[in-house]
């Protein structure tokens, strides 16, 4: 899948989100509204640069995914 890491950058990435993941359950838990905001924009921020690779991962042509109108 491409969840997979193929490359050590992939590999830390990967490491971060499942920390943010970690991060949220701890954070939802404790209803600590201020921590569960502060993560979702790290884990935005995380994937911002290959945000693309998430939403249409290799071998899904992006293209393919819209119809002409």
């Amino acid at each position: 899948t491409f969840f997979r890491p193929r490359n050590d950058d992939m590999r830390k990435r990967l490491k971060i989100a499942v920390e943010h993941h970690d991060g949220f359950i701890s954070a939802i838990s404790d209803h600590d509204e201020g921590a569960v905001v502060d993560l979702v924009f790290e884990h935005w921020e995380l994937s911002r640069e290959n945000m693309e690779m998430f939403i249409a991962p290799q071998g899904l042509k992006a293209d393919a995914l819209v119809g002409d109108s």
